[in-house]
This record gives C-alpha cells, structure tokens and sequence, in this order.
C-alpha cells in the first residue's frame, strides 16, 4: 500500500498505521485492503500538500459508504466535510459514489462534472469485488482483477475532489445530475443484451424481406448492420416505430411500450407528422433506402459527449410501402474512426462512387491525392452525405490544396436541423482567436442563436481543417457561400498579409515586397497597437534614418480623440543602440508635454539591422486651444534641433506648442532672458520661462513686435507698431500677478532697445545662422546698472554667449573668455 508511481510513501504508510491503530482490530485488516486498493493509482502530484489526518478522514468517510451500501441503489453523497461534524476537513467539495460496478462509469462522471462547470481536482476510482457477510457488512475484499471470490459483487467507489461549493441548491443539483446520469448508464449497460438480441433480429428479418431498395443496397446495408452488431456500435437505446396513414397526412407514431436502454426515459413526441419534415427529409423517411442514418438532437450522457448516433432501419410491406422503422441510437466504436476508409461498411462504397465519379485515372496523384482526403474526412460527413454532395466537397478541397486560401464547403443537413461547415485554412494561419472569429462569422451567416460546435483536426498537410456545426431552427434560406467564404478569408489574413498589401499598393510590387520582406519582424505587442495602413508611415520613416539623419519622428493626435482633446502621441525612430529614456523624457516635458505611457519596439530587420521605434503618450500642458495641424512640424523641427543640439533644451519650448511659435522664434525669447540675466535681472530663467507660459499670447505679440521693426520683407509702419504696442499694453492689464508683469514689461524695453539685428540673415549657404546678434541701446532700458555703455552687442547661441560694450560710436578693444556664465557683462565692465 505505501508505494506510489512504485516508489515508497510514507504518507500513505501513515495513513495505514492510523487505521491500525484506530479501527476495531477485527475490521482494520479490511478496511487497510480497501485504502490499498483505493490508493493503488495516486500520483506523487496528488499527494502533495496533503496530510494523514485528513487522509485518513477521507478514506473512513467512503468506506463507512461502501459498507453501509445495502442493495442496488447507487450511493452519491456530495458535502463539504468539517472536523466538527464529519472528523476531518478539507478546502474542497468531495463527492462519494458508491454503486454497482459497470462500464463507462468514469468517462460518464467526468462528462457529468464538466456540464456543471466542475473540473475535478482528484478522482479515485476502486473498482472491486466485494463479499458480504449475512448482516451486510464486508467481509472480503479484492480488485476485479484478482481472482474471482466466491459469492462477490463487483462494486466500484469513487472519491471525488471538486472547487468548494457553499450553495446548497448547487450541491442538490450536482447530486441529482449524477443520480440521473448513473441511472442513465444503468438503463444502457442492463438493457445492451436485449438490445443486441433486438438488433440480431432485425437483421435477420432484413434479410428474409422484400425490399423496393435494389440486391446491391441491400447487401451493403446487411454487411453494415452485421458490423455494427459486431461490437463496433454501442447500443444505448431502442425503439420500434409504425407509420399510420392519417387523413391528408402520415405519421410515424412511436410504439413506446417497444423502448429498451435510454429509450424509456425519451420524452420525444409519440407521433409525428411526415408532412412536418422538410422534403429532403420525406424522401429519406419514406423512400426506398432500407437505412436512415444520422445524428439526433441530444448529445451523450455516456461514455462521450457527442451527440448520439441514430441508426434507423426501415420495414416495408409486400407493395414497397414503409409501414415501420426500427431506430436504434448509441455511438460508434474507435474502429469506426480509424480504420481505413476503404474497409468500412457504407464507407467504402461511397468512397469509391466518389473515386469512380471524379474523373481521376487510377494511380495518378490527383486520384491517391482524393483517397488521401477521403480518408481522413471525417466519417460522419462521408455516412452522411450524398455521393454527389461528397464529390463536390472533395474536389474543391483537391483543387485547394497548398495555396494560401481558406476554403468553406458546406452541407445542408438532410433534416434540416443544421449547417455542416468544412473550413479548411493554412495551419500556420490557424489559432484560437481565428477559430472564434469563423464560430463568430457562421453563426451570424447562418442566423443561429446556439453555440458553434467545431472539432479541429492536424495532419501533414498544409491546410488546418476544422469541422463547424451550425445548428439552426431550419435550412431553408438562400445562403451565399462564396461571400461566407470571403468573409473567413478576409478574418484568416494576418497582420503581415494585410501589411504586404498595404505595401504593395502603396509602393508597387517590386518595392512594396522588398520592404515587406525586409520588416518582416514587427513584434506582436506592436501589431495589437498598430494598424497594417499605419505601420507603411512608421516603415517610412526608418527608411529615411541615416548616418545625416540619424533620428526620424512623427507628433500626432489619434484619430479617435475628441475635439479639445490634449492627448498627443510621438513616435521616434532610430537605429543601432536605443535612445535613453533619461534623455528623452526632460526635453518632451521641457516643450510642456507630460508623459503618460511609453512603448518601445524593436525591429530587426532581414540583414539583421536593429531599428528602433519609442511609441510616447503625453498630455500637453497649459490651457490655451490647440490645434496639430498648426504647431506638428513646428514641435517636429524643434525637436530634431534640440536632440541635435542646434536649439537650446530649457522650459522656453513650451512656447512652441502654448504660442505655435517656432523653435528659432522661440530662441529670440531665449536670447532676451539671457541677456536680461546678465544686465542684473533678478528672476531666474526657470521663473521667466513659467511667466511666458503662463501667457503664451504674450509671448507671440513680442515676437510680432520684434518683426515689425526688424524684418526687412515688411515695411516699418510706426503706427502699426504703435498700435501693437497698445495691444501688449491691455494685455499686461489682465496679467494678475506684478512679478510677470515686470518680466513681460521688461521684455518689452529690450526689444524697443534694439537697433539692429542679424536674426534676419541667412549664411554663405542661405541657411539660417546658428547664432542671434542684437545691437542694444542699454540707456533705454530702465534700472539698467551702471556704468551704461553707449552701444552693446549681444551674441547667442546654444554654444556660446557674447557680449561687446561700446562708449561710444568707434570703439576698440579684445575678447576676453569668462567663467561667469551669470554675469559676464558684469565682469567686463567692472
């Protein structure tokens, strides 16, 4: 008893020492036979976390279960056990059967279970031969493997694990479905001789009758029923049918008191109307084929749950009319599913109609190439179809075979009760959510309201095959096939097929496919982000990164933002190493923007290049309208001459995007604080820069202003000047606070002081120059400390800061390096 997976267990060598030590001495031998045989098949993982205690609990618990079972009637308990009430405890719900032992018992239970919902977390089964003494107690015990004992009963006990269930009206109705479902295999294990004998009989009876159907038929339908009776069926119910002429109908009336196995508990109508049937269906109920054969309606609730299959066997009268049908229902053995297609009764003729109708010559690929899918159809399609039907099938699925296309092949059922869908895609297209999307897609086609059942199959083939069945109330609408079918095509396309074609038509097929060849491995992350349409943009982009160019970019709003939204998004591409976040991350928040979300991919690419795409998600800052279109390529341009460096990083960017101001105007505010700094300003940078901030309008009226009097494309108008400058000055009346207001006011001084400047000019290159000069009259500033110059120069740049001090109009002198960035000037001037 202590071994498991032949190894020794000292837990369950403890678990035996308790019941020595605990359990009467005259019952303790017996009841440690019986923990041997339940513990004969744990594993070590089911052990673990266990203890003794409990362990010994359990097994007291369902053997007080067995010994006290005392007739025929099945024992299912289903509690949640306390040490309190039941001397031991466990965190899950345990379930107890005891019942007289028979096939299919374990598949049944487990089938039962996963209806519920339930997953079993353990699931012992003691199968055994029990003797019992004249009070009913045991008195000996052994596996049914073991030699036969004299006077025994085979009895089987089943110690159950389920999830913790606290409500009682759930734990009644676990109990009263596996009541119903052991009484179900019950009804089908007593009844099977009978049933067999039943059918045993019809075939005899086949045999010595007329039938309208032709020798041939007749001969295949016996060889089928004989190998059906010949252990390849399980037989699980019967019933014995009469057809009754009514006025103006026909009826198929049920002669219940006929019913073997499941029969008995069917609750199906016991008359129905021919006319009721759909014509497809009148033709097979009441034409001449001996056979019916199909599916029912209601799934298994023994040994597999599938739904039953339905073996129908038609009586006529001297005329040829049907007068009778012998139905029997149950499921097909293993032998029906893998033996060759070409050994099975019905099968095999149908196979070769196909075969024989194909057009194909013997030997050729084309005809081993049909076999081959014949065989591996499956075979309740192939019993169930109409050569014609079959042919049609198996073509079209022949003439698919190793393209990249997805093919749907679909048969009416001939009761018209559902949709049998073939769907054949290439196997590295398949996955789980493609095959929810074609459930999606069918059920929707074919207007049902029940779940898709599907059953997906993998061989060497190229294609994936999955078998849907759509069930609905009829099947006689029009359906489009072809547009279904496209339907699934456009649903497999993957996010790289929809790329390739993106690319294709946006850059022709030459190009388009060597780009998608060469991006082929975007990572899934950026796929469930990024649209196919979008990523030729992104793809772009790293086209144009170069050693000149060594960083791309994209500042942008989502389609889906509302109006007045102030989300933004900024993509930056790179190659070789990544960009720093560290870097990054001050300047975006320096142009007032706050990052939210970042996401960074990496692309190799096919000659093994490593590329670089960093996704931004940030809120602008401040209050006043924005509008991307205005301010994208100004931020853009900005941007690249900041992490180029030709552009200052500092908190006066975010004039670029409060003001739509550009990155060399901004500048010319840069360069006025700076020198403010040095004539003995008293606010630092930072402070200035939240003052223009705060009043962006600002900032662009002294940018307006600076060009009125500076630019040489516009005429000087002293009146237009005039006139801006009494627009700053109402401006200034709504600035609240007094310290912005001197910042601002002070601005203002500055530029009216300047006289001249070279922020107009371009260099030998017609380029703009990298650095701003202006000519100053320090006198007109006021506070300015002394000594005033006459005349003052100031130079900056992002490298350098300069300032030249005239007295007077011809003025001498050098240059002079400091390393008093505050104050140089103060340094010159003494």
């Amino acid at each position: 008893m202590a071994f498991v997976d032949g190894l020794p267990s000292v837990l369950l060598k403890n678990v035996a020492q308790s019941i020595q030590q605990k359990v009467p001495s005259d019952t303790a031998p017996i009841v440690e036979e019986f923990a041997s045989l339940l513990y004969s098949n744990i594993s070590t993982l089911d052990l673990a976390h266990r203890n003794e205690s409990d362990m010994y609990g359990a097994t007291m618990s369902l053997w007080n279960s067995l010994n006290g079972h005392i007739d025929d009637t099945p024992v299912i308990k289903v509690f949640n056990p306390e040490v309190s009430k039941h001397g031991w405890k466990s965190s899950h719900t345990i379930i107890e059967v005891i019942v007289g032992d028979m096939p299919f018992l374990v598949d049944s239970l487990r089938i039962a279970l996963n209806r519920q919902g339930l997953s079993p977390h353990l699931m012992l089964n003691c199968p055994m031969q029990v003797v019992r003494d004249k009070k009913n107690q045991i008195s000996q015990l052994a596996s049914t493997v073991d030699k036969p004992l004299k006077g025994a009963k085979e009895e089987a006990a089943f110690f159950i694990e389920i999830d913790r269930q606290d409500d009682a009206a759930v734990i009644a109705e676990i109990t009263n479905e596996l009541r119903s479902v052991v009484s179900d295999i019950s009804l089908t294990v007593s009844d099977w001789q009978p049933m067999l004998k039943k059918l045993n009989s019809v075939i005899a009876d086949v045999k010595k009758a007329k039938v309208p159907c032709s020798d041939a038929e007749k001969t295949e339908a016996l060889e089928f029923l004989e190998w059906v009776a010949n252990n390849h069926f399980t037989i699980m119910g019967y019933r014995s049918y009469d057809v009754k002429t009514l006025k103006g109908d026909v009826a198929l009336a049920a002669n219940v008191g006929s019913s073997l196995g499941l029969m008995k508990n069917s609750k199906g109508t016991e008359q129905r109307l021919i006319s009721s049937l759909s014509e497809s269906a009148r033709e097979i109920a009441l034409g001449d084929n001996l056979l019916i054969l199909t599916k029912t309606n209601s799934r298994s609730r023994v040994h597999r749950p599938a739904h039953l299959d339905y073996i129908g066997i038609k009586r006529f009268d001297a005329k040829g009319n049907v007068i009778g049908e012998e139905r029997f229902i149950g499921l097909f053995g293993s032998a029906y599913y893998t033996n060759s297609a070409l050994d099975l009764p019905m099968i095999k003729s149908k196979v070769a109609a196909v075969c024989d109708s194909s057009g194909f010559a013997k030997g050729t690929h084309a005809y081993k190439t049909l076999i081959n899918i014949l065989e591996t159809y499956p075979r309740d399609e192939i019993l169930q179809s109409s050569p014609k039907e079959l042919l049609h099938n198996v073509k079209g699925i022949l003439q698919m075979q190793e393209r990249d296309y997805s093919g749907l092949f679909v048969r009416k059922d001939a009761f018209g009760r559902f949709y049998s869908c073939m769907v054949y895609v290439p196997r590295e297209r398949y996955n789980t959510k493609l095959r929810i999307q074609t459930q999606q897609l069918l059920q929707e086609a074919f207007g049902s309201d029940q779940e898709v059942e599907f059953n997906t199959y993998f061989s060497e083939s190229v294609q994936a095959r999955t078998h849907y069945i759509v069930r609905v109330d009829n099947t006689k609408a029009d359906i489009n096939v072809k547009e279904i079918e496209k339907n699934l095509n456009e649903a497999a396309r993957s996010w790289d097929d929809k790329l390739s074609e993106a690319l294709n038509s946006h850059k022709g097929e030459a190009l388009g496919k060597a780009l998608s060849r060469k991006y082929s491995a975007f990572p899934q992350s950026y796929k469930d982000e990024v649209m196919p349409g979008t990523a030729i943009v992104d793809i772009e982009k790293l086209e144009a990164v170069c050693e000149q160019c060594p960083l791309e970019m994209l500042f942008y709003q989502p389609q889906e933002e509302k109006a007045g939204s102030r989300f933004v998004k900024l993509k930056l591409f790179h190659k070789g190493e990544p960009l720093h976040l560290s870097d990054v991350l001050p300047m975006l928040e320096n142009f007032g923007l706050r990052v939210i979300g970042e996401s960074p991919y990496a692309i190799r690419t096919e000659d093994g290049e490593m590329c670089w795409i960093l996704d931004f998600s940030m809120l602008l800052t401040g209050e006043r309208d924005f509008k991307l279109e205005q301010v994208q390529s100004l931020f853009q341009d900005a941007f690249a001459k900041v992490w180029s460096g030709h552009l200052e990083d500092d908190g006066f960017n975010r004039l670029i995007l409060g003001a739509g101001l550009g990155g060399r105007e901004v500048s010319i505010v840069r360069a006025y604080a700076k020198y403010e700094r040095q004539i003995g300003g008293t606010f630092s940078q930072s402070y200035v820069e939240d003052t223009f901030a705060r009043y962006p309008n600002l900032a662009e009226l002294l940018i307006k202003l600076f060009g009125l009097r500076f630019d040489p494309s516009i005429k000087r108008n002293e009146k237009t000047i005039a006139k801006l400058l009494e627009e700053i000055e109402q401006s200034l009346d709504k600035v609240a606070n007094l310290d912005d207001d001197r910042i601002i006011r002070r601005f203002v001084e500055m530029i009216n002081a300047t006289i001249r400047t070279n922020y107009f000019q371009n260099d030998a290159n017609d380029n703009q120059k990298s650095y701003i000069s202006f000519k100053i009259l320090p006198e007109q500033i006021s506070e300015i400390p002394l000594p005033i110059p006459k005349f003052e120069i100031f130079v900056y740049s992002p490298q350098v800061e300069g300032v030249h001090l005239r007295g007077g109009k011809v003025a001498r002198g050098g240059l002079r390096w400091s390393d008093r960035r505050e104050d140089f000037r103060t340094e010159v001037l003494g």
